[in-house]
């Protein structure tokens, strides 16, 4: 039974890694040696209470952060992801994904001026954000297939349609604002005050996280092998869609942008 004690705790001696060691007495070092040198030397009991509380800290982050080679690991991994998004190396915390970024994801090969994507092979397509009324559930999904239908029927055979819809949780404040600066505004009668501030108590009282909402429309026009071909193709198409879209009640706006589409992107993926 030593034995066994023994070889085990001569295991996890020799498994504790050096950078772990190394880590831990720079950290001690910095942070509760050096001011519990400050702590004996100096004559001020401010800078004695201030030590005492640095090295108190330490040791909370020490025991939250690195009390094991794989806590700090880890601690490591989430500082080197936090570095990563602060410098927008990532793609999904990124707010503007430029189309260079997306080619290792997307066959993507450039945005023209009058929003032709051109994709590799020679393929081309355009995109559309929709803007529709708020619908959940059930609703929603007869509103795609509606919006489906209609891009459909006004398509050609060799022509692909993809809608995506995506939602996200937004704490945006920007209605409130308005209504209370309308509420501000001196020329406003005090009936339009009184139901100003109305407005504005239901705002703040609803505790309810609004989304917003995010429809695209994607139309793959099929391959050209010169792009003055694609863009004719686009000129044709762009009528009926239009119609179908008036037809249908929904608010529509092609993207004609990189940025906007390399963003439609970025939300599409997520």
């Amino acid at each position: 039974m030593y034995s066994l004690r023994l070889r085990k705790v001569t295991e996890e001696f020799n498994g504790i890694p050096w950078t772990w060691i190394t880590a831990v007495s720079g950290y001690g070092l910095l942070t509760i040696f050096i001011p519990l040198m400050i702590f004996v030397l100096s004559n001020s009991i401010i800078v004695k209470l201030l030590m005492v509380i640095i090295c108190l800290v330490a040791i909370l982050v020490f025991y939250v952060k690195m009390r094991t080679p794989a806590r700090l690991q880890s601690t490591m991994l989430e500082l080197k992801y936090r570095m990563r998004v602060h410098k927008g190396e990532h793609i999904i915390p990124k707010h503007t994904v430029p189309l260079t970024f997306l080619k290792g994801l997307v066959p993507l090969e450039s945005v023209h001026p009058n929003g032709l994507i051109q994709f590799t092979n020679n393929r081309y397509g355009i995109m559309y954000r929709l803007f529709v009324p708020r619908k959940t559930g059930d609703d929603l999904d007869v509103f795609i297939q509606l919006v489906t239908k209609n891009i459909v029927d006004r398509i050609h055979d060799r022509q692909v349609l993809k809608v995506f819809e995506m939602q996200r949780y937004t704490r945006d404040t920007s209605i409130k604002n308005q209504v209370a600066e309308a509420m501000n505004d001196e020329s406003k009668t005090p009936q339009q005050r009184e139901h100003l501030n109305s407005i504005y108590q239901k705002l703040i009282t609803n505790t309810e996280i609004p989304t917003e909402r995010f429809i695209y429309a994607f139309i793959a026009l099929g391959r050209f092998n010169d792009p003055k071909d694609a863009d004719a193709e686009r000129t044709n198409l762009i009528p009926s869609l239009h119609d179908g879209f008036k037809l249908g009640g929904i608010g529509y706006r092609m993207l004609v942008f990189a940025d906007e589409i390399g963003l439609a992107y970025r939300r599409c993926m997520k």
